[in-house]
């Protein structure tokens, strides 16, 4: 036969006014274990829109991840970069002479760039 030792506080009890009822310690209590008659706060621990244009060299990592997963601001961004073999947008005013065979193939096929006429 085994036996529990019950809470030492009914935190069921006086629920919807737990904050002029409970004790300090019950309110400790039961919202470490059950979640209930925790104190809310109401200050955050970062401000997401000051500073924000400079979030990449000012902020913290916490202060960024933080605000990253509640707001969406301060998001490290990953970037993959694939080179590109030919700017399709330089020289074309002088792309009959000066671009190679294979750039204007290749920024005929993609940007319509360079095409035999």
């Amino acid at each position: 036969e085994t036996t529990t030792n019950p809470d030492p506080y009914d935190c069921s009890k006086d629920v919807s006014n737990w904050e002029e009822s409970w004790s300090t310690l019950k309110q400790q209590f039961c919202c470490k274990h059950y979640s209930r008659g925790c104190m809310v706060t109401t200050s955050l621990p970062y401000d997401c829109f000051a500073g924000f244009e400079h979030a990449h060299l000012g902020w913290s990592k916490p202060k960024k991840d933080w605000c990253c997963e509640n707001y969406e601001r301060g998001c490290e961004v990953v970037t993959t970069t694939t080179e590109v073999p030919y700017d399709c947008y330089a020289g074309v005013a002088n792309l009959e002479k000066g671009w190679s065979e294979g750039k204007k193939r290749w920024c005929c096929d993609r940007f319509g760039k360079g095409c035999p006429e």
